[in-house]
């Protein structure tokens, strides 16, 4: 049976001497895996499609439950991110997620363009990688149930200044007047740029990050809280994310 999907390559695998092994987030049936039949070949028409972030429409072939890629028209390759440490971990840590948030073939539309847009920003534009990940990442939650809110204080709805919690229980924050035994405070700094984070949101072509402005530490708090966040709220630990946190 053939099977047609638009989708990105989020890992590839080695298999034997000459094949690769290719796992899809596809827009139509969420994570599906496929084998690239003789791809390492130095004469191989689909090598191209064996690499990390290759976006295209892909011709499957399923039989007894397994398949095979059968032909893929490429969209686009994202090339400039190899060439680039820092954009190259961000799409890498991107593509970890979205492996770790979808049961196979679980569909979502709206984490799939946000996927593409984000590698899409990385590629094209001068916006920086840690920047671009940490919306990503607040946007991935949202969209698998866990919004994190940091527009107001939860309980009383007023704007928190000067000292923030958080609540974890929830994934709501907190003033320091309404805290309770098992909020955990954070960083005034770093609850702001997650906040400005958390309105571009609301555009999930991340052409709000180009205004918003921070320092270096500021931003690896934020995808330190993030870290904490993803291992609290839904049992993922991001090996890559270790590249911007450490």
């Amino acid at each position: 049976m053939e099977e047609k999907y638009n989708a990105v390559v989020i890992r590839a695998t080695n298999y034997k001497e000459n094949d690769k092994i290719i796992n899809l987030f596809t827009l139509e049936g969420g994570i599906v895996s496929a084998k690239l039949v003789g791809v390492k070949k130095a004469n191989s028409k689909l090598k191209f499609a064996g690499e990390i972030f290759c976006f295209g429409e892909f011709v499957l072939i399923e039989k007894d439950g397994r398949r095979t890629v059968k032909e893929v028209n490429q969209i686009d390759s994202f090339y400039d991110l190899r060439f680039d440490l820092d954009k190259f971990y961000a799409g890498s840590t991107m593509a970890e997620l979205v492996s770790k948030l979808l049961i196979d073939q679980m569909k979502s539309y709206e984490l799939f363009l946000c996927f593409i847009n984000a590698l899409r920003t990385l590629n094209e534009k001068d916006i920086n990688a840690d920047l671009v990940l940490a919306t990503f990442i607040l946007n991935a939650m949202k969209f698998q149930g866990y919004e994190l809110d940091f527009e107001k204080c939860a309980v009383c709805g007023n704007e928190i200044k000067h000292r923030s919690f958080f609540s974890f229980s929830d994934g709501r924050s907190v003033c320091s007047n309404c805290a309770g035994d098992v909020d955990t405070e954070i960083r005034y700094s770093t609850y702001s740029l997650l906040k400005e984070c958390s309105v571009s949101q609301k555009d999930i072509s991340f052409n709000f990050l180009e205004k918003i402005t921070f320092d270096e530490n500021q931003l690896k708090n934020v995808l330190r809280f993030l870290d904490f966040a993803l291992k609290q709220l839904l049992d993922i630990n991001l090996k890559s994310l270790s590249y911007f946190t450490e």
